[in-house]
């Protein structure tokens, strides 16, 4: 039976994971703003500060978006990972997208401003570079 559904054996819980990091960072966005608003920056640019206009910044977010949550159901090993990109990018999207901006407030060092939606995204991409490097440590050791 789990063959023919080709891994969505873990949509709801999936779901209510997506919905529940997304909720986490939309009301940490809005709850800074309200509390701290002096601590708010509206990031107009792309990632890293790209100059890329904000109709090409959202068709690519929506594009890449969509080629994630489609290959997420076939690797099992990383659903996670990308669980947690497809949830950070969806975050920094609607930002751009209701407010033509992305919503930054954490602050460390002197690294550039971030915020949840970042960290999910950061997170996500690292343990998928740490699954593979694990699993090229034991190929290499096999």
């Amino acid at each position: 039976m789990e063959q023919v559904m080709l891994g969505r054996t873990r949509s709801l819980p999936s779901l209510f994971l997506f919905f529940g990091l997304l909720f986490i960072d939309q009301f940490s966005k809005y709850f800074i703003a309200q509390i701290f608003p002096h601590w708010i920056v509206c990031n107009a640019s792309g990632p890293w500060g790209l100059a890329i206009p904000l109709p090409i910044l959202i068709v690519f977010a929506i594009g890449i978006l969509a080629w994630m949550i489609s290959i997420q159901w076939k690797q099992k090993h990383l659903h996670a990972s990308f669980l947690l990109i497809i949830a950070g990018g969806t975050g920094n999207l609607l930002d751009r997208i209701w407010g033509g901006c992305v919503i930054d407030f954490i602050s460390a060092l002197n690294f550039p401003l971030f915020n949840s939606a970042d960290i999910f995204l950061s997170l996500g991409c690292f343990l998928i570079l740490w699954s593979w490097f694990h699993r090229w440590i034991h190929k290499t050791n096999d």
